[in-house]
Protein backbone atom coordinates (compact mmCIF):
# COMPACT_ATOMS: atom_id res chain seq x y z
CA UNK A 1 0.00 0.00 0.00
CA UNK A 2 1.28 3.46 -1.03
CA UNK A 3 2.69 5.91 2.34
CA UNK A 4 -0.30 8.33 2.46
CA UNK A 5 -0.05 11.67 4.55
CA UNK A 6 -1.55 11.40 8.01
CA UNK A 7 -2.14 15.30 7.33
CA UNK A 8 -2.90 16.08 3.79
CA UNK A 9 -3.28 19.93 4.61
CA UNK A 10 0.30 19.82 6.18
CA UNK A 11 1.88 18.04 3.68
CA UNK A 12 0.42 20.18 0.57
CA UNK A 13 1.29 23.28 2.40
CA UNK A 14 4.89 22.07 2.19
CA UNK A 15 4.77 20.27 -0.79
CA UNK A 16 3.38 22.93 -3.41
CA UNK A 17 4.91 25.59 -2.47
CA UNK A 18 8.21 24.04 -2.05
CA UNK A 19 9.67 23.85 -5.58
CA UNK A 20 8.37 27.41 -6.19
CA UNK A 21 11.02 28.44 -2.64
CA UNK A 22 13.88 26.03 -4.03
CA UNK A 23 14.20 27.71 -7.44
CA UNK A 24 13.43 31.18 -6.22
CA UNK A 25 16.34 30.78 -3.90
CA UNK A 26 18.90 29.26 -6.11
CA UNK A 27 17.87 32.09 -8.68
CA UNK A 28 18.48 34.83 -5.74
CA UNK A 29 22.04 33.32 -4.39
CA UNK A 30 23.12 33.29 -8.08
CA UNK A 31 21.74 36.52 -9.51
CA UNK A 32 23.28 38.76 -6.55
CA UNK A 33 26.12 36.90 -6.92
CA UNK A 34 26.65 37.28 -10.77
CA UNK A 35 25.68 41.12 -9.94
CA UNK A 36 27.81 41.83 -6.70
CA UNK A 37 24.83 43.12 -5.17
CA UNK A 38 25.12 40.49 -2.36
CA UNK A 39 23.31 43.04 0.56
CA UNK A 40 21.98 42.33 3.82
CA UNK A 41 19.14 41.09 2.94
CA UNK A 42 20.65 38.28 1.32
CA UNK A 43 22.75 37.42 4.58
CA UNK A 44 19.66 36.91 5.95
CA UNK A 45 18.02 34.51 3.90
CA UNK A 46 21.97 32.26 3.81
CA UNK A 47 20.96 32.04 7.46
CA UNK A 48 17.81 31.16 7.31
CA UNK A 49 18.24 28.58 4.28
CA UNK A 50 19.22 25.78 7.16
CA UNK A 51 16.80 26.56 9.67
CA UNK A 52 14.22 26.71 6.67
CA UNK A 53 15.59 23.11 5.25
CA UNK A 54 15.61 21.81 8.79
CA UNK A 55 11.93 23.15 9.33
CA UNK A 56 11.15 21.90 5.71
CA UNK A 57 11.60 18.13 6.83
CA UNK A 58 10.47 18.15 9.69
CA UNK A 59 7.07 19.22 8.50
CA UNK A 60 7.27 16.51 5.52
CA UNK A 61 7.77 13.66 8.51
CA UNK A 62 4.82 15.34 10.81
CA UNK A 63 2.72 15.37 7.68
CA UNK A 64 3.44 11.38 7.60
CA UNK A 65 3.80 10.40 11.01
CA UNK A 66 0.79 10.63 12.61
CA UNK A 67 0.19 14.58 13.39
CA UNK A 68 -3.72 15.27 12.40
CA UNK A 69 -5.02 11.88 13.37
CA UNK A 70 -6.71 11.14 16.74
CA UNK A 71 -4.66 10.28 19.26
CA UNK A 72 -6.48 7.26 20.47
CA UNK A 73 -5.96 5.94 17.19
CA UNK A 74 -1.88 5.89 17.53
CA UNK A 75 0.70 3.63 18.64
CA UNK A 76 3.23 4.42 21.20
CA UNK A 77 5.50 4.62 18.76
CA UNK A 78 3.58 7.11 16.08
CA UNK A 79 3.35 9.23 19.09
CA UNK A 80 6.07 9.29 20.40
CA UNK A 81 7.54 10.20 17.14
CA UNK A 82 5.42 12.88 16.09
CA UNK A 83 6.23 14.64 19.45
CA UNK A 84 9.80 13.79 17.82
CA UNK A 85 9.79 15.62 14.75
CA UNK A 86 7.25 18.39 16.05
CA UNK A 87 10.26 19.28 18.26
CA UNK A 88 12.99 19.26 15.97
CA UNK A 89 10.19 21.91 13.88
CA UNK A 90 9.58 24.81 16.38
CA UNK A 91 12.65 26.33 17.26
CA UNK A 92 14.00 26.16 13.81
CA UNK A 93 10.68 27.50 12.30
CA UNK A 94 10.67 30.57 14.42
CA UNK A 95 14.15 31.68 13.84
CA UNK A 96 13.22 31.07 9.92
CA UNK A 97 10.63 33.72 10.79
CA UNK A 98 12.61 36.28 11.96
CA UNK A 99 14.99 35.21 9.08
CA UNK A 100 12.35 36.08 6.36
CA UNK A 101 11.26 39.25 8.18
CA UNK A 102 14.72 40.61 8.57
CA UNK A 103 15.54 39.84 4.55
CA UNK A 104 12.30 41.55 3.89
CA UNK A 105 13.05 44.57 6.02
CA UNK A 106 16.39 44.72 4.45
CA UNK A 107 15.23 44.60 0.73
CA UNK A 108 12.35 47.31 1.91
CA UNK A 109 15.35 49.67 3.35
CA UNK A 110 17.22 49.39 0.10
CA UNK A 111 14.61 51.23 -1.47
CA UNK A 112 13.30 53.31 1.11
CA UNK A 113 15.00 56.52 -0.54
CA UNK A 114 16.64 57.81 2.46
CA UNK A 115 13.44 57.84 4.67
CA UNK A 116 15.11 57.97 8.12
CA UNK A 117 10.94 57.33 9.40
CA UNK A 118 10.64 54.59 7.16
CA UNK A 119 13.90 53.07 7.82
CA UNK A 120 13.16 53.33 11.75
CA UNK A 121 9.68 51.29 11.70
CA UNK A 122 11.49 48.35 9.80
CA UNK A 123 14.12 48.20 12.48
CA UNK A 124 11.70 48.39 15.13
CA UNK A 125 9.58 45.81 13.52
CA UNK A 126 12.53 43.74 13.12
CA UNK A 127 13.51 44.16 16.32
CA UNK A 128 10.19 43.27 18.04
CA UNK A 129 10.09 39.90 15.94
CA UNK A 130 13.72 38.60 16.94
CA UNK A 131 12.71 39.42 20.68
CA UNK A 132 9.10 37.78 20.67
CA UNK A 133 9.95 34.80 17.61
CA UNK A 134 13.55 34.57 18.81
CA UNK A 135 12.67 34.38 22.48
CA UNK A 136 9.93 31.64 21.65
CA UNK A 137 12.38 29.44 19.99
CA UNK A 138 14.84 29.77 22.71
CA UNK A 139 12.16 28.86 25.57
CA UNK A 140 10.66 26.01 23.58
CA UNK A 141 14.32 24.27 23.40
CA UNK A 142 14.70 24.54 27.15
CA UNK A 143 10.92 24.00 28.21
CA UNK A 144 11.09 20.18 29.02
CA UNK A 145 14.10 18.84 31.43
CA UNK A 146 15.31 16.60 30.23
CA UNK A 147 15.36 17.69 26.00
CA UNK A 148 14.10 13.85 25.44
CA UNK A 149 10.67 14.10 27.83
CA UNK A 150 8.95 16.67 24.76
CA UNK A 151 8.30 13.65 22.79
CA UNK A 152 8.27 10.59 25.78
CA UNK A 153 6.03 11.93 28.00
CA UNK A 154 5.87 9.25 30.36
CA UNK A 155 9.74 9.62 31.22
CA UNK A 156 10.49 11.43 34.56
CA UNK A 157 11.04 14.84 34.79
CA UNK A 158 9.65 17.84 33.96
CA UNK A 159 8.32 20.07 31.78
CA UNK A 160 6.84 23.85 31.91
CA UNK A 161 2.91 24.08 32.22
CA UNK A 162 1.93 23.91 28.17
CA UNK A 163 -0.01 27.53 28.49
CA UNK A 164 2.90 29.41 28.20
CA UNK A 165 3.37 27.68 24.92
CA UNK A 166 0.07 28.51 24.11
CA UNK A 167 0.59 32.31 25.29
CA UNK A 168 3.89 32.56 23.21
CA UNK A 169 1.87 31.27 20.25
CA UNK A 170 -0.39 33.82 20.22
CA UNK A 171 2.60 36.40 20.70
CA UNK A 172 3.99 35.07 17.74
CA UNK A 173 1.29 35.03 15.56
CA UNK A 174 0.45 38.85 16.51
CA UNK A 175 3.72 39.72 15.90
CA UNK A 176 3.98 38.06 12.18
CA UNK A 177 0.42 39.88 11.31
CA UNK A 178 1.56 43.45 12.54
CA UNK A 179 5.27 42.98 10.31
CA UNK A 180 3.16 41.53 7.08
CA UNK A 181 1.01 44.26 7.35
CA UNK A 182 3.51 47.20 8.39
CA UNK A 183 5.63 46.15 5.49
CA UNK A 184 3.26 45.69 3.18
CA UNK A 185 1.40 49.55 3.58
CA UNK A 186 4.61 51.14 3.53
CA UNK A 187 5.29 51.49 -0.29
CA UNK A 188 2.39 53.53 -0.21
CA UNK A 189 4.41 56.49 1.84
CA UNK A 190 7.06 55.90 -0.66
CA UNK A 191 4.27 56.62 -3.30
CA UNK A 192 2.83 59.04 -1.55
CA UNK A 193 1.07 62.33 -4.02
CA UNK A 194 2.51 60.36 -6.83
CA UNK A 195 0.34 60.26 -9.74
CA UNK A 196 -0.23 57.36 -11.35
CA UNK A 197 -2.03 55.21 -14.73
CA UNK A 198 -4.03 52.05 -13.77
CA UNK A 199 -1.48 49.77 -14.86
CA UNK A 200 0.75 51.04 -11.97
CA UNK A 201 -1.92 51.78 -9.50
CA UNK A 202 -2.21 47.49 -10.44
CA UNK A 203 1.24 46.73 -9.97
CA UNK A 204 1.21 48.81 -6.92
CA UNK A 205 -1.84 47.15 -5.56
CA UNK A 206 -0.28 43.46 -6.36
CA UNK A 207 2.67 44.29 -3.71
CA UNK A 208 0.55 45.24 -1.23
CA UNK A 209 -1.46 41.79 -2.09
CA UNK A 210 1.64 40.00 -1.46
CA UNK A 211 1.39 41.31 2.52
CA UNK A 212 -1.91 40.75 3.13
CA UNK A 213 -2.08 37.25 1.88
CA UNK A 214 1.48 36.41 3.78
CA UNK A 215 -0.52 37.41 6.81
CA UNK A 216 -3.83 34.90 5.84
CA UNK A 217 -1.73 31.89 7.57
CA UNK A 218 -1.20 33.26 11.04
CA UNK A 219 -4.93 35.08 11.09
CA UNK A 220 -5.93 31.31 10.71
CA UNK A 221 -4.07 29.90 12.70
CA UNK A 222 -5.02 32.04 15.99
CA UNK A 223 -8.05 29.76 15.44
CA UNK A 224 -6.58 26.36 16.43
CA UNK A 225 -3.84 27.94 18.99
CA UNK A 226 -6.28 27.08 21.81
CA UNK A 227 -5.70 23.19 20.76
CA UNK A 228 -2.00 23.61 22.09
CA UNK A 229 -3.72 23.10 25.49
CA UNK A 230 -5.42 19.85 24.96
CA UNK A 231 -3.36 17.32 26.11
CA UNK A 232 -5.67 14.24 24.98
CA UNK A 233 -6.29 15.28 21.00
CA UNK A 234 -2.92 17.39 20.82
CA UNK A 235 -1.75 15.88 17.51
CA UNK A 236 -4.71 16.06 16.41
CA UNK A 237 -4.99 19.95 16.95
CA UNK A 238 -1.45 20.15 15.50
CA UNK A 239 -2.66 19.28 11.88
CA UNK A 240 -4.30 22.75 11.42
CA UNK A 241 -1.74 24.41 13.69
CA UNK A 242 1.21 22.65 11.49
CA UNK A 243 -0.16 23.21 8.35
CA UNK A 244 -0.39 27.26 8.75
CA UNK A 245 2.55 27.86 10.50
CA UNK A 246 4.35 25.89 7.28
CA UNK A 247 2.23 27.83 4.57
CA UNK A 248 3.10 31.11 6.41
CA UNK A 249 6.58 30.16 6.62
CA UNK A 250 6.73 29.18 2.60
CA UNK A 251 4.59 31.70 1.69
CA UNK A 252 7.64 34.17 3.43
CA UNK A 253 10.18 32.29 1.62
CA UNK A 254 8.95 32.77 -2.07
CA UNK A 255 8.23 36.83 -1.19
CA UNK A 256 10.87 37.28 0.14
CA UNK A 257 13.29 36.36 -3.08
CA UNK A 258 10.85 37.94 -5.45
CA UNK A 259 12.47 40.84 -5.88
CA UNK A 260 16.52 39.39 -6.17
CA UNK A 261 14.67 37.11 -8.86
CA UNK A 262 13.64 40.00 -11.62
CA UNK A 263 17.13 40.71 -13.43
CA UNK A 264 17.24 37.21 -14.53
CA UNK A 265 13.56 37.35 -15.65
CA UNK A 266 13.80 40.24 -17.29
CA UNK A 267 17.15 38.97 -19.18
CA UNK A 268 14.95 35.88 -20.36
CA UNK A 269 11.91 37.72 -21.17
CA UNK A 270 14.73 39.66 -23.25
CA UNK A 271 16.28 37.18 -25.08
CA UNK A 272 12.69 35.14 -25.71
CA UNK A 273 11.75 38.79 -27.16
CA UNK A 274 14.79 38.64 -29.87
CA UNK A 275 13.91 34.96 -30.84
CA UNK A 276 10.77 36.55 -32.10
CA UNK A 277 11.75 39.41 -33.55
CA UNK A 278 12.11 42.33 -31.27
CA UNK A 279 14.96 44.28 -29.82
CA UNK A 280 17.14 42.91 -27.52
CA UNK A 281 20.09 45.72 -27.43
CA UNK A 282 21.02 47.37 -24.45
CA UNK A 283 23.37 50.14 -25.66
CA UNK A 284 24.28 53.49 -23.24
CA UNK A 285 22.99 56.42 -24.97
CA UNK A 286 24.37 60.41 -24.28
CA UNK A 287 22.74 63.16 -25.78
CA UNK A 288 19.44 64.54 -26.91
CA UNK A 289 16.47 62.72 -29.25
CA UNK A 290 17.34 60.90 -32.30
CA UNK A 291 16.69 58.09 -34.47
CA UNK A 292 19.42 55.54 -34.33
CA UNK A 293 18.71 53.87 -37.80
CA UNK A 294 19.19 50.11 -38.14
CA UNK A 295 22.26 49.85 -36.05
CA UNK A 296 22.03 48.12 -32.81
CA UNK A 297 24.11 48.41 -30.61
CA UNK A 298 25.47 45.19 -27.97
CA UNK A 299 27.21 45.13 -24.75
CA UNK A 300 29.85 42.41 -24.59
CA UNK A 301 30.59 41.78 -20.74
CA UNK A 302 34.25 41.02 -21.32
CA UNK A 303 34.91 44.57 -23.45
CA UNK A 304 36.19 47.53 -21.92
CA UNK A 305 36.18 49.70 -24.68
CA UNK A 306 33.67 52.37 -25.07
CA UNK A 307 32.42 54.10 -28.95
CA UNK A 308 31.09 56.84 -29.96
CA UNK A 309 29.03 57.39 -33.10
CA UNK A 310 28.00 60.09 -34.41
CA UNK A 311 24.47 59.95 -36.05
CA UNK A 312 22.88 62.06 -38.84
CA UNK A 313 19.61 63.23 -38.25
CA UNK A 314 16.61 61.43 -39.07
CA UNK A 315 12.94 61.86 -38.59
CA UNK A 316 11.27 59.09 -36.05
CA UNK A 317 11.14 59.05 -32.07
CA UNK A 318 14.15 56.86 -31.00
CA UNK A 319 13.91 53.84 -29.03
CA UNK A 320 15.85 52.57 -26.03
CA UNK A 321 18.90 50.96 -27.56
CA UNK A 322 17.01 50.16 -31.71
CA UNK A 323 15.36 51.84 -34.20
CA UNK A 324 11.80 52.67 -33.66
CA UNK A 325 8.43 53.95 -34.55
CA UNK A 326 6.70 57.41 -33.50
CA UNK A 327 6.93 61.15 -34.40
CA UNK A 328 9.28 63.42 -34.83
CA UNK A 329 12.27 64.34 -32.81
CA UNK A 330 13.45 67.62 -32.48
CA UNK A 331 15.63 68.88 -35.79
CA UNK A 332 19.28 70.52 -35.42
CA UNK A 333 20.47 68.70 -33.01
CA UNK A 334 23.36 66.56 -32.55
CA UNK A 335 23.40 63.20 -30.80
CA UNK A 336 26.36 61.14 -29.77
CA UNK A 337 25.88 57.29 -28.75
CA UNK A 338 28.19 55.98 -26.11
CA UNK A 339 28.11 51.37 -25.83
CA UNK A 340 30.10 49.09 -24.76
CA UNK A 341 30.70 47.08 -27.61
CA UNK A 342 31.29 43.57 -28.96
CA UNK A 343 34.42 43.77 -31.57
CA UNK A 344 32.52 42.80 -34.60
CA UNK A 345 30.14 46.08 -34.65
CA UNK A 346 33.23 47.84 -32.91
CA UNK A 347 34.93 46.90 -36.24
CA UNK A 348 32.22 47.82 -38.30
CA UNK A 349 32.11 51.37 -37.36
CA UNK A 350 33.90 54.59 -38.59
CA UNK A 351 35.32 56.79 -36.50
CA UNK A 352 34.80 55.19 -33.44
CA UNK A 353 36.67 56.66 -30.45
CA UNK A 354 37.48 54.72 -26.90
CA UNK A 355 36.06 56.95 -24.19
CA UNK A 356 34.02 57.00 -20.81
CA UNK A 357 31.45 58.72 -18.37
CA UNK A 358 33.94 61.95 -18.90
CA UNK A 359 34.01 61.77 -22.89
CA UNK A 360 30.21 61.91 -22.65
CA UNK A 361 30.01 64.72 -20.23
CA UNK A 362 32.76 66.95 -21.92
CA UNK A 363 30.74 66.66 -25.12
CA UNK A 364 26.77 67.31 -24.17
CA UNK A 365 24.51 69.53 -22.24
CA UNK A 366 22.50 66.05 -21.30
CA UNK A 367 23.90 62.97 -20.60
CA UNK A 368 21.51 59.97 -20.86
CA UNK A 369 22.47 56.23 -19.56
CA UNK A 370 21.14 53.22 -18.75
CA UNK A 371 24.01 50.95 -16.95
CA UNK A 372 23.27 47.37 -16.47
CA UNK A 373 24.24 47.21 -12.62
CA UNK A 374 25.85 49.37 -9.62
CA UNK A 375 29.17 48.46 -10.00
CA UNK A 376 29.34 50.02 -13.92
CA UNK A 377 27.06 52.81 -11.89
CA UNK A 378 29.98 53.43 -9.33
CA UNK A 379 32.69 53.26 -12.36
CA UNK A 380 30.78 55.63 -15.00
CA UNK A 381 29.66 58.15 -13.22
CA UNK A 382 32.16 58.16 -9.52
CA UNK A 383 35.80 57.75 -10.88
CA UNK A 384 37.14 60.82 -9.99
CA UNK A 385 39.40 60.68 -13.00
CA UNK A 386 36.97 59.36 -15.87
CA UNK A 387 33.50 59.82 -14.01
CA UNK A 388 30.37 61.29 -15.56
CA UNK A 389 30.15 63.75 -12.72
CA UNK A 390 33.99 64.59 -13.09
CA UNK A 391 33.06 65.77 -16.62
CA UNK A 392 29.99 67.30 -16.41
CA UNK A 393 31.35 69.39 -13.06
CA UNK A 394 34.72 70.44 -15.03
CA UNK A 395 32.86 71.63 -18.32
CA UNK A 396 30.13 73.57 -16.35
CA UNK A 397 33.00 74.99 -13.88
CA UNK A 398 33.89 76.76 -17.76
CA UNK A 399 30.49 77.40 -18.90
CA UNK A 400 27.06 79.01 -18.19
CA UNK A 401 25.45 75.76 -19.65
CA UNK A 402 23.66 73.44 -16.55
CA UNK A 403 24.49 69.62 -17.18
CA UNK A 404 21.54 67.37 -16.85
CA UNK A 405 22.20 63.93 -16.16
CA UNK A 406 19.97 61.03 -16.52
CA UNK A 407 20.37 57.63 -15.22
CA UNK A 408 17.50 55.34 -16.47
CA UNK A 409 18.71 51.86 -15.42
CA UNK A 410 17.30 49.90 -12.61
CA UNK A 411 19.70 49.49 -9.64
CA UNK A 412 19.23 49.59 -5.66
CA UNK A 413 18.77 52.84 -4.42
CA UNK A 414 21.44 53.18 -2.16
CA UNK A 415 24.11 53.68 -5.09
CA UNK A 416 21.35 56.39 -7.01
CA UNK A 417 21.73 58.14 -3.88
CA UNK A 418 25.70 57.90 -3.90
CA UNK A 419 25.46 59.63 -6.90
CA UNK A 420 23.24 62.31 -6.27
CA UNK A 421 25.30 63.34 -2.98
CA UNK A 422 28.47 63.26 -5.23
CA UNK A 423 26.28 65.34 -7.78
CA UNK A 424 24.72 67.61 -5.08
CA UNK A 425 28.03 68.45 -3.68
CA UNK A 426 29.58 69.14 -7.78
CA UNK A 427 26.47 71.48 -7.79
CA UNK A 428 27.47 73.78 -4.82
CA UNK A 429 29.61 75.63 -7.51
CA UNK A 430 28.46 74.20 -11.02
CA UNK A 431 25.47 74.36 -12.96
CA UNK A 432 25.02 70.25 -12.26
CA UNK A 433 21.33 68.25 -12.06
CA UNK A 434 20.87 64.57 -11.91
CA UNK A 435 18.08 62.66 -11.93
CA UNK A 436 17.27 58.97 -11.54
CA UNK A 437 14.55 58.03 -14.34
CA UNK A 438 14.19 53.95 -14.43
CA UNK A 439 12.41 52.65 -17.46
CA UNK A 440 9.88 49.80 -18.22
CA UNK A 441 8.44 48.32 -21.43
CA UNK A 442 10.99 45.78 -22.62
CA UNK A 443 12.20 45.47 -25.81
CA UNK A 444 8.90 45.76 -27.35
CA UNK A 445 8.46 49.04 -25.44
CA UNK A 446 11.39 50.12 -26.89
CA UNK A 447 11.26 49.10 -30.88
CA UNK A 448 8.18 51.14 -30.65
CA UNK A 449 8.83 53.66 -28.42
CA UNK A 450 6.34 53.15 -26.09
CA UNK A 451 8.50 52.68 -22.82
CA UNK A 452 7.54 53.92 -19.10
CA UNK A 453 10.24 56.28 -17.25
CA UNK A 454 10.03 56.80 -13.82
CA UNK A 455 11.47 59.92 -12.49
CA UNK A 456 12.73 60.77 -9.43
CA UNK A 457 15.07 64.15 -8.85
CA UNK A 458 15.15 67.19 -6.02
CA UNK A 459 15.18 69.57 -8.55
CA UNK A 460 11.38 69.68 -9.29
CA UNK A 461 11.92 72.42 -12.10
CA UNK A 462 13.90 70.15 -14.29
CA UNK A 463 11.37 67.52 -15.03
CA UNK A 464 9.69 69.15 -17.81
CA UNK A 465 12.86 69.59 -19.86
CA UNK A 466 13.88 65.49 -18.99
CA UNK A 467 10.05 64.50 -19.99
CA UNK A 468 10.36 66.70 -23.50
CA UNK A 469 13.28 64.14 -24.07
CA UNK A 470 12.16 60.99 -22.79
CA UNK A 471 8.99 61.56 -24.58
CA UNK A 472 11.04 60.70 -27.96
CA UNK A 473 11.68 57.11 -26.22
CA UNK A 474 7.96 56.70 -24.48
CA UNK A 475 5.00 57.85 -24.74
CA UNK A 476 4.40 61.34 -22.89
CA UNK A 477 1.69 59.77 -20.42
CA UNK A 478 3.45 56.77 -19.03
CA UNK A 479 6.47 59.15 -17.77
CA UNK A 480 5.91 60.30 -14.26
CA UNK A 481 7.79 62.09 -11.09
CA UNK A 482 7.72 59.59 -8.23
CA UNK A 483 9.29 62.29 -5.74
CA UNK A 484 12.80 63.00 -4.52
CA UNK A 485 15.70 61.29 -5.64
CA UNK A 486 15.90 57.52 -5.40
CA UNK A 487 11.58 57.88 -5.55
CA UNK A 488 12.07 56.56 -8.96
CA UNK A 489 13.71 54.05 -8.64
CA UNK A 490 12.50 52.28 -5.54
CA UNK A 491 9.05 52.63 -7.37
CA UNK A 492 10.60 50.43 -10.22
CA UNK A 493 11.17 48.39 -7.24
CA UNK A 494 7.73 47.69 -6.39
CA UNK A 495 6.48 47.40 -9.85
CA UNK A 496 9.04 44.80 -10.46
CA UNK A 497 7.29 42.32 -8.18
CA UNK A 498 3.78 41.88 -10.94
CA UNK A 499 6.29 40.49 -13.66
CA UNK A 500 8.36 38.26 -10.86
CA UNK A 501 5.50 36.73 -9.78
CA UNK A 502 3.87 35.95 -13.23
CA UNK A 503 6.95 34.54 -14.92
CA UNK A 504 7.92 32.65 -12.21
CA UNK A 505 4.31 31.39 -12.41
CA UNK A 506 4.88 30.61 -15.84
CA UNK A 507 7.76 28.65 -15.33
CA UNK A 508 6.46 26.20 -13.14
CA UNK A 509 3.89 25.81 -15.11
CA UNK A 510 5.91 25.25 -18.38
CA UNK A 511 7.98 23.02 -16.25
CA UNK A 512 5.49 21.01 -14.92
CA UNK A 513 3.87 20.74 -18.44
CA UNK A 514 7.15 19.28 -19.37
CA UNK A 515 7.08 16.31 -16.76
CA UNK A 516 3.71 15.34 -17.21
CA UNK A 517 5.00 14.62 -21.25
CA UNK A 518 3.34 17.92 -22.91
CA UNK A 519 6.13 19.28 -26.35
CA UNK A 520 6.99 22.60 -24.56
CA UNK A 521 8.76 24.41 -27.44
CA UNK A 522 5.89 22.85 -29.75
CA UNK A 523 2.85 24.58 -27.44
Amino acid sequence: MALAPTSWPMALSVLIPLPFDIISTVLRFWIRHKRKAWGPDDWAMLVNLPLWTVSTIATIAMSFSGIGQNDASLSTFQYSNSLRWFYIFQEPWCFTLVAIKVSIGFALIRIASGKKWIEYVIYTSMLFNFVVMGGTGFYLFFQCRPVQKNWTPTMDGECNDRSIQTVLSYAVAVVSISTDWIFATLPIFLLWNVQLDWRVKGSVMLMLGLGVFASIAPIVRLKYLIGLNDSTHLLQNLGNILAWASAEMNVGMFVANLPACHPLLKHAISQFSSWTGGSGSRSLSYGKSKKLGAQRLSRDPASKHWMELEEQPEEGRKGHGGGSKGSKGPPGVETRIYGDLDTGIRGSMDGGNDGGGRTSADGADTVITTLPDSNTVKKVYLDPTTGTIAGAGNTSSTTDTTKLIVECGTIETATILEVAKAAEISRASKQLTFVDVPVSGRPMGAQDGILAFMAGTNHKAIFPVVKSYLSHMGKPDAIFLCGDIGAGTAFKFINNYPSAITSLAASEALNTGSKMGLDVARS
